[in-house]
């Protein structure tokens, strides 16, 4: 039996290089901006509230933002 045929060709194939994309500059630049705004506006409302339990909501926002990919 002739082994050079029986088996697949063993030639390569080209391969193409895998490029990996990610978000643009400006999605990122705007979820950044986005995430901000939420922290300062919730730092601003917890400050604002007197209330005892501003450091855990702060911890919240901080968590949800920091749980939260960017890309």
């Amino acid at each position: 039996m002739d082994l050079s045929t029986s088996h697949a060709s063993t030639q390569q194939l080209p391969v193409e290089p895998v490029i990996a994309t990610g978000p643009r500059p400006a999605v990122k630049y705007a979820v950044e901006a986005i995430g901000t705004f939420f922290l300062v506006f919730t730092v601003g409302a917890a400050v604002g509230s007197h209330s005892a339990l501003a450091p855990l909501g702060i911890g919240a926002a901080l968590m949800v933002i920091g749980l939260t990919p960017i890309g």
